[in-house]
């Protein structure tokens, strides 16, 4: 915010003995020093982190404090347990230097990298061919990679700590040679970083993390500078492909010197497969200004577009991070080469995969086992100049996946915001350093004070949580169910007059995902039966919706059940006057209707509801409030959805498409807000204008809500293998998503007890219903039992997702 670049290095301790909702957040992430500026102290930082590192040797040994919730002292011990920085800072921390032909920390002098000779830049290109598989065919290629090389070599060792430290123990520390130089093409060792000195630093996996978030943003970058024919920043120009030359025989990327000009040979460079032209760039960058998002997923995408020139300019870390790994394989499957598109789509799901809240062991092996084939293949479509250092990190990425847990608590996102919040309360821009220390402290001495502030008070620090659930209302003593909610909306509220098929629909709707119930279904079923011996259990739930409501009415009825009771009020029925929303919250989602929401920037009508096992996709058009009355008036919401029936699935690559002008021609359109997931639905770039119909469907991870833990054996250092197994399942490979465990409804009525004795009004609504289940006729098949829609259930999170974010 001033008119000269400042820049400080704060340094910040963060403790991961936390919950998921707490740990990483800026409560509990402390700035222990400051590095002044305005230049970096490189060589110089190990001087400014001395007195950090004295006090991790003592909290190492032990320090008395006090424990608040016991109202006793006790011995304190801490261990750091890596680092996480830039890659530039890397180096300065671990006194590996991350530049040159050396750069790579983990295959350090074993590396195959090389100099360009026109291009003058290190390249790791064919340098992942030694991480496949011993048969693997890429590794006798002598054509798209190496000329006339195969590939025999095993992947580099992975050294431990103890021969870390038995070759950087002889090092001088940066206190006594400041100007220490590494010995190039040796090894790139420059110092004996002052982390050795606790005394379990050499007993780590993982010492210092690779930044998730610049190679994931690098990475794509690289791939939109290059198939937009950004000049300027395109690594794809004459050197590259002269290079290129020398280094392999890929004809279609070469110098075509055909071109003449007064009398001159001119050397031209050939169309490669994944650049975009003129018209293509065009239609993905109109394509990206028209995107609409749920609220808060990222930013404005359409502030990077410049539709004039064609580009995309000046993208963000979180945003590209959502575009890699979510829009990326849409905005190309059109505009590309199935080939290029096909490989493309591999790198983005491994970013996504690797970027989830839970990572299972057995995925990070099948990851670690797919990067080098997918790098591979990268390879084979783009220039040697394309693979620099940080691209060739990503294929380490799984192992310290594997090791360290997922990537959301290892990588510069939650410091980066943490910055973001202690620059905005920057005051005097004369003192950095000291103004950043006092904003620091103030906030210290806020969240400190909170904790003993009363628990119906509402600090400011106390996070406000979004899209929270509603109340549940209920009295003591009865079976409530967990749908009835309180309403506390302000959203504008509408009364509705309910249509009697919308009414009976949605009453029924309540009655089947009742629970306690299942004994009067089972009653039901039983019933229709003996009455009706040729009905099968499918015939009589397929008509459940249209008897159940007026058998159960009847019955509950006959018992004489006092009013005040939870099953008299649900037998006599809901009002037929309904409230109506225009949106609501729950879940973490933020949902509105189609109406209220089709005009606005963002997307929030999306839902998507697991039904038996199968996912099924919609629009949300209403938000009705049902009223039970009795001597206690209980409230329920449902969501009116309008549901597609024409589902495809990626057979590799699980991407979901619905088409919107099919909508499911059975009448079932409510759904409880509880079971309900938030998705957005983008259409296709393309300049061919067949597909218009079809839509991507991408479901977002739920605001305020942690992902549980797994049981899993956690990654000890006895289970390493060095050289790594990498023999396994293709790229392509994916698990199938575990199906539901939802009982299955024909098995409600299988152990409820038969009444003895059928009341009159029941024997008289049966006698009604003789003509419902009447024997079928060839003209009248029944298609009862049936799923609604005959689409392929596939697997979204991620994140958990999902999230995975990252950024989350």
């Amino acid at each position: 915010r001033s008119a000269k670049n400042y820049s400080c290095w704060p340094v910040i301790v963060a403790p991961y003995n936390l919950p998921p909702s707490l740990c990483m957040t800026n409560p509990f992430m402390f700035m222990s020093l400051i590095i002044p500026g305005p230049r970096s102290p490189k060589e110089k930082l190990d001087v400014y982190l001395r007195p950090l590192i004295e006090e991790l040797k003592l909290l190492w040994d032990g320090f008395m404090t006090y424990d608040m919730s016991r109202k006793q002292n006790f011995k304190m011990q801490a261990a750091v347990i890596w680092t996480v920085s830039e890659f530039s800072a890397y180096g300065t921390l671990s006194g590996w230097c991350t530049e040159g032909q050396l750069a790579c920390p983990y295959c350090m002098e074993n590396t195959k990298s090389f100099t360009l000779e026109h291009g003058h830049k290190e390249t790791w290109f064919d340098c992942h061919r030694q991480f496949l598989p011993h048969d693997h065919v890429f590794r006798k290629n002598k054509t798209d990679f190496t000329k006339n090389r195969v590939e025999n070599s095993p992947p580099p060792p992975r050294l431990s700590g103890d021969q870390i430290w038995d070759r950087v123990s002889t090092f001088p520390k940066t206190a006594d040679h400041r100007d220490m130089s590494c010995m190039h093409g040796l090894h790139n060792w420059t110092k004996q970083s002052i982390f050795w000195e606790l005394p379990y630093w050499r007993k780590l996996l993982i010492r210092h993390n690779l930044d998730f978030m610049e190679i994931e943003k690098h990475f794509f970058d690289q791939l939109i500078h290059s198939m937009m024919d950004d000049r300027r920043k395109s690594l794809d120009n004459d050197n590259a492909r002269q290079d290129l030359l020398k280094s392999c025989k890929r004809r279609r990327l070469q110098l075509d010197g055909t071109c003449v000009e007064d009398a001159i040979v001119r050397e031209t460079m050939l169309v490669p497969p994944y650049l975009l032209n003129e018209e293509k760039r065009k239609a993905l960058c109109k394509w990206i200004q028209e995107l609409a998002f749920p609220d808060g997923y990222p930013a404005n995408l359409s502030r990077y577009v410049n539709l004039q020139k064609g580009k995309l300019l000046g993208m963000k870390s979180k945003d590209c991070h959502v575009f890699m790994e979510r829009l990326l394989p849409v905005a190309l499957r059109e505009l590309l080469p199935v080939d290029v598109w096909m490989v493309i789509t591999e790198l983005s799901q491994f970013f996504r995969d690797i970027s989830r809240s839970i990572l299972p062991t057995d995925d990070m092996v099948r990851l670690e086992r797919n990067i080098p084939e997918i790098l591979c293949k990268l390879e084979r479509i783009f220039p040697p100049a394309f693979f620099g250092a940080t691209e060739h990190m990503s294929i380490h990425l799984p192992y310290e996946a594997k090791v360290g847990g997922p990537v959301q608590y290892r990588s510069t996102y939650p410091f980066e915001r943490f910055l973001h919040c202690l620059k905005a309360k920057l005051g005097a821009k004369a003192g950095v350093e000291s103004s950043l220390c006092d904003v620091y402290l103030a906030e210290e001495k806020s969240n400190f004070c909170n904790q003993y502030v009363k628990a119906n008070l509402d600090p400011k620090a106390k996070k406000v949580v979004r899209n929270v659930d509603k109340g549940i209302q209920g009295t003591a003593g009865q079976k409530i169910p967990n749908f009835f909610y309180y309403n506390d909306k302000d959203a504008k509220v509408k009364q509705r007059f309910l249509e009697l098929r919308d009414f009976s629909t949605a009453h029924g709707y309540v009655l089947s995902n009742c629970k306690f119930l299942r004994e009067y279904e089972g009653l039901f079923e039983q019933e229709v039966i003996k009455k009706h011996p040729h009905v099968t259990a499918g015939e009589v739930w397929s008509k459940f919706n249209d008897q159940f409501p007026k058998w159960f009415e009847k019955h509950i009825l006959s018992l004489k059940i006092a009013d005040d009771n939870i099953l008299w009020t649900l037998a006599v029925g809901p009002r037929r006057d309904a409230r109506k929303y225009n949106r609501y919250s729950i879940n973490g989602y933020n949902f509105h209707t189609y109406a209220y929401g089709k005009n606005k920037s963002t997307m929030n009508y999306g839902v998507c509801v697991k039904d038996i096992g199968v996912e099924r996709y919609g629009i949300l058009q209403e938000v009705i409030e049902l009223t039970y009355v009795g001597e206690t008036c209980y409230r329920t919401t449902l969501f009116k959805c309008d549901w597609f029936e024409s589902i495809k699935v990626h057979p590799l690559y699980k991407l979901v498409e619905v088409n919107f002008t099919k909508k499911q021609s059975k009448y079932g359109p409510f759904v409880l807000p509880q079971l309900v997931e938030q998705v957005y639905f983008t259409t296709y770039p393309s300049i061919k204008n067949d597909r218009e119909e079809w839509r991507a469907v991408f479901k977002i991870k739920a605001r305020s809500r942690a992902c549980a833990s797994v049981n899993q054996i956690v990654f000890q250092e006895g289970l390493i293998k060095d050289p790594p197994s990498l023999s396994g399942p293709t790229v392509a490979d994916e698990e199938d998503v575990g199906k539901s465990d939802e009982e299955d409804r024909y098995e409600y009525g299988k152990d409820a007890a038969r009444s003895e004795q059928e009341s009159e009004d029941n024997a008289e609504f049966m006698s009604e219903m003789d003509d419902d289940f009447a024997p079928e006729t060839d003209d009248d098949n029944n298609d009862a039992g049936k799923g609604e829609t005959d689409s392929s259930e596939t697997d979204f999170d991620n994140n958990d997702d999902g999230q995975s974010d990252c950024d989350s």
